[in-house]
């Protein structure tokens, strides 16, 4: 007979460190993919677009940098226009 835990046994503390490094980098390249799609979409003309990528890096960042709210309710004012 075996005896068998509910639970999986929990990785070393290096792994878990790993693994949360590895997520945040992630997290950090989807970001700047993020302001570099909305910088391309403002170049482009697509000013709607812009905004939305602007607001989905603001999403995963956590927020949008002074400098960012201020491009970004410039290219409201644009779009407005």
């Amino acid at each position: 007979m075996s005896i068998s835990s509910p639970h999986p046994p929990r990785s070393a503390p290096a792994d878990d460190w790993d693994a949360l490094i590895a997520r945040e980098a992630v997290r950090q390249r989807e970001i700047e993919a993020a302001f570099d799609r909305a910088d391309a979409c403002e170049r482009a003309g697509d000013l709607q677009l812009a905004l939305e990528w602007l607001d989905l890096a603001g999403e995963l960042s956590g927020g949008l940098s002074p400098e960012c709210r201020t491009q970004r309710a410039h290219l409201a004012r644009r779009l407005e226009g």
